[in-house]
């Protein structure tokens, strides 16, 4: 058996956000041979730390019948902003000599991006609280996103009144 993988999804050169899993799905032909006896599909990535998968790289695909087509889909999450390429490969226990050379296909540039806001929580002061012992106000936040926050400001009557640059973790 000779398989034959076609990423059908996503396209090159495509965008997703670094808080949303998405999938990447391929379809896979037995092209020549016989019958695929224990067919699986493996998915890599040129670069790990900006995107991976979310379960495991190995999908098997069970017995694929001579000229047929089985779809197989990767869920993958992206871990860091970047590009990376990915590759889906195919294979046989029954493979024998491969002819054709389409047992992989490949994406370029997939790319993770951060399009979320940050979220900003007031810690202090409370909502309508008096301070009656000091002039100075203490304010205390915590700012969460799904990359590095680089500096969170303060603004006070639509002014910026101060910005922590670099964020204190």
């Amino acid at each position: 058996s000779e398989t034959n993988v076609t990423i059908i999804s996503p396209a090159d050169n495509t965008s997703y956000n670094i808080s949303e899993p998405f999938n990447i799905t391929a379809n896979v032909t037995i092209i020549g041979g016989q019958n695929g006896i224990d067919c699986y599909s493996i998915i890599s990535f040129g670069d790990s730390s900006v995107v991976n998968i979310t379960t495991t790289n190995n999908n098997s695909l069970g017995g694929v019948t001579l000229g047929t087509t089985v779809t197989t889909s990767f869920e993958v999450q992206g871990y860091a902003l970047g590009t990376s390429n990915v590759t889906v490969n195919a294979s046989c226990c029954s493979d024998g000599l491969r002819f054709a050379r389409l047992t992989s296909d490949s994406l370029s540039n997939i790319t993770i991006i951060d399009e979320a806001v940050p979220i900003v929580s007031l810690i202090a002061p409370t909502n309508n609280s008096e301070n009656k012992t000091s002039n100075t106000v203490i304010f205390r936040y915590n700012v969460t996103d799904g990359s590095v926050v680089s500096n969170c400001s303060l603004i006070i009557n639509e002014n910026e009144n101060i910005t922590n640059n670099p964020i204190i973790r």
